[in-house]
């Protein structure tokens, strides 16, 4: 049964699921449907990952537990996109709306259902983020959008 929101993690070298059902227990309600993710390890080695949503919500999520770390609402209209840096505390995200928002996750933090903070926002030129890449060394951020056109931003 398809169940709106529902995040499956499947592991391809073992051809079998790592994690199956990460969801919040009324995510049609809450959150929508999931539009982009990002897998990524904390400096101490966990896996977490970060679900952009149609609500405009992101969450961090602790891929082992299956609950819920961090969450934060930084777009009025569906997250299509979102990087997480090297280092793990810094994110950037995208949406349907014409905001670029970069916010700080705490990947080692304990405590659950924290909240992300906004660092800063910017306003981009048209709707529609449909790609957001940060580079490895964290100071560049790379931007596609729907009206085919590119931006960096550092």
């Amino acid at each position: 049964m398809l169940i709106s929101g529902q995040i499956d993690v499947y592991n391809l070298t073992r051809n079998e699921y790592h994690r199956q059902g990460i969801m919040l227990p009324d995510a049609a309600k809450d959150t929508g449907l999931c539009m982009c993710l990002r897998l990524f390890q904390a400096p101490s080695n966990q896996v977490l990952l970060a679900a952009g949503y149609e609500s405009g919500v992101i969450i961090i999520w602790d891929v082992e537990s299956g609950e819920m770390r961090q969450r934060g609402k930084f777009h009025e209209e569906p997250v299509l996109s979102l990087d997480i840096e090297p280092g793990a505390s810094i994110g950037v995200s995208g949406g349907a709306d014409t905001k670029l928002v970069r916010w700080r996750l705490d990947a080692e933090s304990e405590t659950r259902n924290a909240a992300l903070e906004v660092l800063s926002e910017q306003t981009l030129p048209a709707r529609g983020t449909a790609a957001v890449m940060i580079r490895s060394d964290a100071k560049i951020v790379a931007v596609g959008s729907w009206d085919s056109r590119f931006a960096v931003a550092s």
